[in-house]
């Protein structure tokens, strides 16, 4: 596996835990939410590290906790729709797994 295949994955990761904590898919009652480019977690909440992160065989079970929660808005592979923005954009890709933990 890549360097950048790895990093995908543990985004899938970050997702999914954040998800099966959280239940979002349901979380805009079907409305399209804004895209704010300034979205910016809170300092502690951007540090938190990942429980899961050194867990490579949790990757496969994010990737189908996505798809069966996130999928839906966000497209299969993550590339968003009109709903959704694209997860797998620099500008997601590069934050921390903490804020995207709080954004989810």
């Amino acid at each position: 596996m890549t360097r950048h295949e790895r990093r995908g994955a543990m985004r899938w990761l970050a997702v999914a835990a954040a998800v099966s904590s959280l239940g979002c898919a349901q979380a805009t009652g079907g409305r399209v939410r804004l895209r704010d480019s300034a979205w910016t977690a809170p300092l502690d909440a951007s540090r938190r590290a990942n429980p899961l992160a050194n867990q490579t065989a949790a990757v496969a079970g994010g990737r189908k906790r996505f798809l069966e929660r996130c999928a839906s808005c966000h497209g299969a592979e993550g590339r968003g729709t009109r709903n959704a923005p694209d997860l797998t954009e620099d500008g997601v890709q590069s934050q921390s797994d903490g804020a995207l933990f709080w954004k989810i």
